[in-house]
Order: structure tokens, then C-alpha cells, then sequence
């Protein structure tokens, strides 16, 4: 008889052993990494004829140009973001008859990426002092 309790406690210690083990694997906390996502900036940095150009910044045509005749400026875009964007350019109140086109309007550029082109005037037939703007805009891809 002594044989048979000390068999049923050992199984039961048993039993309980497995149901706290049971009870414990249950337990344990679960945890998750849920990455946090970079929010997507859209800027660049623009220089013509090799200098930073902002909003308002004059371009220097230079003095006396010609009716009819057209001038180049080289313009270089830097995508300084983290999303890639396509540039749109649009003259501003550019006066009549003259014209004013940019190489790189419809560019899509990567982040950190850099494209190189021309900004172009013609002039009119109609001779004077002239001023207009210019508009160039990153639109994320």
C-alpha cells in the first residue's frame, strides 16, 4: 500500500508540474516590433549658372539683349528629400511674345539624386526693361 500512495503522489506532482507548465507558457507576455514609418519629405536645392537660387532670387540675363534671340542658363536640381517627385515648371506673368522653357519640367528624380539642364529665354521684337517669375515645384511620385 505504501508503494501505490507514493505512485499516486508522484503522479499527481506530475500532473501539476504539467499544468503549471502549461499555466506558465500561457502566460509568457507577447511582444511586437511595429515599425514606426519615416515620414516622406519632398525638397530640393536648385542653382543656375552654379548659384543657389530661392524664391525671389533674380536670374542675371545680363544688360542689352537682342530682339528675337534666345539665352540659356544652366539650372541643376537636387532631390535633398526622402521621396521621390517630379518637377513642374511654370513661368510666371513672362511678357508678351517671349518665351521661357525648362529642360528638366516633367523630371522625376529619386531621393539624393541630381539632374542637370537648361533654362532658356527668347526674346520678342518689342524692345524694354522687363521682369517676370518663375515657378519650379516637386510634386511626390
Amino acid at each position: 500500500m505504501k508503494k501505490a500512495v507514493t505512485i499516486s503522489l508522484l503522479l499527481l506532482a506530475a500532473l501539476i508540474g504539467v499544468t503549471l507548465a502549461a499555466y506558465y507558457i500561457a502566460t509568457v507576455p507577447q511582444t511586437a516590433t511595429i515599425p514606426i514609418p519615416i515620414p516622406l519629405t519632398v525638397t530640393m536645392e536648385i542653382t543656375i549658372d552654379s548659384l543657389p537660387y530661392t524664391s525671389g532670387t533674380p536670374i542675371d540675363w545680363g544688360n542689352d539683349l537682342l530682339i528675337n534671340t534666345e539665352y540659356e542658363r544652366p539650372i541643376t536640381i537636387k532631390n535633398t528629400g526622402t521621396a521621390t517627385f517630379t518637377i513642374t515648371y511654370t513661368p510666371l506673368s513672362i511678357p508678351a511674345g517671349w518665351t521661357q522653357t525648362l529642360e528638366l519640367d516633367s523630371t522625376t528624380l529619386a531621393p539624393q539624386t541630381t539632374a542637370t539642364g537648361i533654362l532658356t529665354i527668347t526674346t520678342a521684337s518689342t524692345p524694354g526693361d522687363f521682369s517676370w517669375g518663375l515657378e519650379i515645384t516637386a510634386t511626390e511620385v
